[in-house]
């Protein structure tokens, strides 16, 4: 469809766009409630976590702190470690086992 100048675009709404709202509106009523379950407190200003599946380890990038937290994901016990600098994002290779900052 072409526009020339002057005119404005139709006001009706595309039948593609209608099935694709009443699926995505399907799909969403048929997905399944979370509940926390607990809560582990984390530094200052956490920006981003990353979980090692084969360690069971979550890691999480304290902003303002400059440290990352360590969650034992068994026990939810926490280690902080210094990163330094304004820590904004972790990263882990479950390979190899190993954390970057």
């Amino acid at each position: 469809m072409s526009l020339s100048p002057g005119r404005s675009f139709p006001t009706h709404a595309s039948p593609w766009l209608v099935v694709l709202l009443a699926s995505a509106l399907l799909a969403a009523s048929t997905a399944q409630a979370q509940t926390v379950t607990t809560t582990v407190p984390a530094g200052s200003y956490p920006a981003s976590a990353a979980v090692n599946p084969v360690t069971n380890k979550i890691y999480v990038a304290n902003y303002s702190g400059g440290t990352v937290t360590v969650i034992d994901g068994a026990t939810n016990t926490t280690t902080t470690v210094t990163a330094g600098g304004l820590s904004y994002a972790v990263v882990v290779n479950p390979r190899s086992a190993t954390r970057s900052t």
